[in-house]
């Protein structure tokens, strides 16, 4: 056979074919992704309020317990002793002031003492001092229970006081039973 020759000029296109019958359903493709979330509906009217329910029934009482049995009473203790009596209260005695001569001299000593009535205790004391001036100079030396019923305190001074007229006194004080 010879050599192919050179392609022909296209023709006219051809009317349109009749309609085909349909073909097979093809199969299902992929979920496509999940949309958007939509607009938050209008809340809703409230809805009416419901009827009161009925009211049950009251439980009957129940039976009271039995009382329980009484304990057993103990033993009386036994009575103690009678104390011994006590003191009805104190008295205040004031002692005797003993007072220095005038201008004395350094360590000048002086005592004075409070002395209980007859048949009452000594429960405590103490003292005072004053001066007519420099007072700075004494102190109490000695404030002491000397026996039951006596109280005694002596001042010195530890340094003269000057001045002519100047000296100073201490006074004992005891507090007795009544």
């Amino acid at each position: 056979t010879g050599p192919t020759g050179s392609t022909g000029v296209t023709g006219v296109t051809g009317n349109t074919g009749p309609i085909g019958s349909t073909g097979q359903t093809g199969v299902t493709g992929n979920t496509g992704p999940t949309g958007s979330t939509g607009v938050t509906g209008v809340t809703g009217n409230t809805g009416p309020t419901g009827a009161t329910g009925v009211t049950g029934v009251t439980g009957n009482t129940g039976p009271t317990g039995s009382t329980g049995v009484t304990g057993v009473t103990g033993v009386t203790g036994v009575t103690g002793a009678t104390g011994t009596a006590g003191n009805n209260g104190s008295t205040l005695v004031t002692g005797t002031a003993a007072t220095s001569g005038f201008s004395p001299a350094a360590a000048t000593q002086i005592t004075s003492t409070a002395t209980c009535a007859a048949g009452k205790v000594l429960l405590g004391g103490g003292a005072k001092i004053t001066a007519t001036a420099q007072i700075e100079k004494t102190q109490l030396l000695q404030s002491y229970p000397s026996s039951t019923t006596t109280w005694t305190a002596t001042a010195i001074n530890s340094a003269a006081i000057s001045g002519g007229t100047n000296n100073f006194t201490v006074q004992a004080f005891a507090i007795c039973s009544l």
